[in-house]
């Protein structure tokens, strides 16, 4: 009884105050205890990083799941890994910090698909996957013990890194998560995160754990950052901007092509083919087409099949994420193709301002196969465009949305690896 006395007292309650007192008044107080550490030599042999290897991933699920059980999230004493079937995706990005080759700390970036998100069960973001905008939530944030003294020495460049590597190759728009009092009060006042339910909620697979749902949007989160005062810079968003921890942090993935290179899915495979059998028969039928295209190596464009999940009617259809170069005809312009439909493409392309209202373009599928069709814009989000195909060569067309159909299993032919 006096040791839940003691936590109430000094986890909860002084953000319990925090959280009943104006804004301006508990961002004062909490950016008071902020101190942003950039002296090149405190952070000798810290790394920030992608996991790409099976030894990293398999540090930073053990990170996760020892640093739950102490937290009492979770009572699976079991596992030594904590792995979601999230992990199982390529599109999640696992974030560590590593001193020298041990993980220290970790953040995932859950991109959503078919799969949903871990929000899923504590709150209802239907609105948000209709609103055209890209969405991953921010999940599994823990720091190892030993290093939670100096907690924003790494916390601040970690969460960092995560969101400027999914803004960058993934084109994540937004971000949701759920988090604690603590977390919601935190982030209320420093990212300027949005409450999605009114009243906190309950964690069924956390221990029924205090869930409390947040929404962050990058844009809106500036001018929070700029009311920032930090030591030393003008401002918070001054110190995101600039990112100072840019020497030890790898950036090498700056785009989308960057994140799904053959050697990074194959560690994702590898992983994939030793994790499955945790989820039994949990896993639904879409779950396991998407998962079976990601992991279809041999296949050179069919990555991925999703039903039902297009934001209009009329791209409410079968829909292939591809990686496909497209070529405006008269100006010569180049877009990567990323995702089409029978009726629409979804197009990337490094300048924002490269998408005219109508264009003709090339679509270069292979050696000997190019297509040429007329495209009209529908919506531009940054250096993302959605098309509607105006004209093309239907037959062509129908020849090669029938090729990439061959080309995707369907449910009933996968089987779950013992």
């Amino acid at each position: 009884m006096l040791r839940k006395l003691r936590h109430f007292w000094n986890q909860k309650f002084p953000f319990l105050v925090l959280d009943s007192i104006p804004d301006f008044l508990s961002r004062k107080i909490l950016t008071s205890q902020i101190k942003i550490t950039t002296d090149i030599t405190s952070y000798k042999d810290i790394s920030f990083k992608v996991a790409n290897t099976a030894q990293e991933l398999e540090q930073a699920f053990e990170l996760v799941q020892d640093t739950y059980l102490k937290m009492g999230l979770t009572s699976d004493s079991n596992n030594l890994k904590r792995i979601l079937k999230y992990n199982l995706l390529p599109t999640t990005l696992v974030i560590v910090a590593k001193y020298k080759e041990k993980v220290i700390a970790t953040v995932s970036i859950i991109s959503d698909s078919s799969f949903g998100l871990p929000i899923d069960e504590v709150s209802d973001i239907t609105k948000l996957r209709y609103s055209q905008k890209n969405i991953a939530e921010i999940s599994a944030l823990v720091i190892a013990r030993g290093w939670r003294r100096n907690n924003k020495k790494i916390y601040m460049p970690l969460v960092m890194y995560g969101i400027k590597i999914a803004e960058s190759t993934l084109n994540i728009d937004e971000f949701v998560l759920v988090t604690n009092l603590a977390g919601k009060v935190f982030y209320n006042n420093i990212y300027g995160s949005k409450n999605l339910i009114k009243k906190k909620a309950r964690y069924g697979s956390l221990n029924n754990a205090d869930a409390h749902p947040q929404r962050i949007i990058p844009v809106e989160s500036v001018s929070t950052l700029k009311k920032i005062k930090i030591t030393g810079w003008s401002n918070f968003y001054e110190v995101y901007d600039k990112f100072p921890w840019k020497y030890c942090s790898d950036f090498s993935y700056t785009d989308y092509n960057g994140v799904f290179t053959k050697k990074r899915l194959e560690t994702y495979y590898y992983f994939y083919v030793e994790n499955i059998h945790r989820f039994g028969k949990s896993l639904s039928n879409k779950e396991i087409i998407h998962l079976q295209n990601i992991y279809n190596l041999d296949q050179e464009l069919c990555v991925l099949k999703i039903d039902d999940l297009e934001k209009s009617n009329e791209r409410r259809k079968t829909r292939f994420m591809v990686n496909i170069k497209m070529k405006d005809k008269d100006s010569g312009t180049e877009y990567q193709l990323i995702d089409l439909s029978q009726t629409g493409l979804k197009v990337k392309c490094d300048s924002r301002n490269a998408f005219a209202k109508n264009l003709t373009v090339l679509l270069h599928i292979r050696e000997g196969l190019v297509i040429e069709m007329t495209i009209s814009k529908a919506w531009q989000d940054r250096t993302l465009a959605g098309f509607h195909i105006s004209s093309v060569d239907q037959v062509l067309w129908n020849s090669f949305i029938s090729e990439l159909n061959a080309k995707t299993p369907q449910a009933k032919d996968y089987k779950i690896a013992s």
